[in-house]
């Protein structure tokens, strides 16, 4: 199927992240955070950390375990309620929209200008891999359905066991040589549905070569990324999909 704009794009939550060398100044990584939050009303500042758990396991011995806390590693600046957050952390930059999808452009340009000033950030070494990640819900209009009207890439269970499928989960790692991207994409029930079930389709599309820190670099490879993003959600969707959302 060709792609098409959809007036009600099932997006739950749409993330741009680019991971990084560096930086490694954690108080000007905070700076930032903080500056951009007051100017865009994500005053809700939040610390990110991270640590390293080591399993162990003697014969005749019970599993034992330890956590090494490594620290602070960046810090996020969200809204409230929650609808944008973006981080900032010494091994890269995000920015996810959470509902309220209008369009690629909008989020695109809202997402860039932070990209920016994270990239200006002394310490910021070379870029080693940006992706575009879309979480999309499509939300059935009754109890029961025949996922194979909805989603040709459904699960398929023989004829010969109950056609009822109460849980599924699938993953597909799809290089895309030509254009040097990697997608991932991942098909499972939302099993917090309600009223009617809904399928998450998840689609990640990374690029992971070596760029230069600079977002100029970033613009076109995002273009390319959105896409192939774009043809892998129409490719998993049938006809009855996109009217749910037209």
């Amino acid at each position: 199927m060709n792609p098409i704009r959809l007036s009600r794009p099932p997006i739950r939550e749409a993330i741009l992240d680019i991971q990084t060398d560096g930086p490694q100044d954690i108080s000007a990584i905070q700076k930032l955070a903080e500056t951009f939050g007051r100017g865009t009303g994500l005053t809700k500042i939040g610390t990110m950390r991270a640590g390293i758990v080591e399993m162990a396991m003697a014969a005749g011995q019970a599993f034992s375990g330890k956590a090494n806390d490594i620290g602070v590693v960046g810090f996020r600046a969200e809204d409230d309620p929650l609808t944008r957050v973006a981080q900032f952390r010494n091994t890269g930059f995000g920015y996810s929209l959470i509902g309220n999808y209008d369009t690629w452009e909008s989020f695109r340009d809202r997402a860039i200008v932070p990209a920016r000033q994270f990239l200006a950030l002394p310490g910021v070494g070379q870029i080693k891999r940006v992706a575009l990640r879309y979480v999309n819900v499509i939300q059935f209009p009754g109890p029961r359905v025949d996922l194979d009207e909805y989603l040709p890439a459904a699960p398929k269970v023989p004829t010969e066991l109950p056609q009822v499928v109460g849980s599924f989960l699938s993953r597909i790692v799809l290089p895309i040589p030509d254009a040097r991207l990697v997608a991932i994409i991942t098909q499972a029930i939302d099993e917090s549905a309600r009223p009617t079930p809904s399928v998450i389709l998840d689609i990640d599309v990374y690029y992971q070569e070596v760029l230069a820190a600079d977002m100029d670099a970033v613009l076109p490879i995002l273009e390319t990324i959105r896409t192939w993003k774009n043809k892998i959600f129409f490719s998993f969707v049938n006809e009855k999909t996109v009217r749910l959302h037209s």
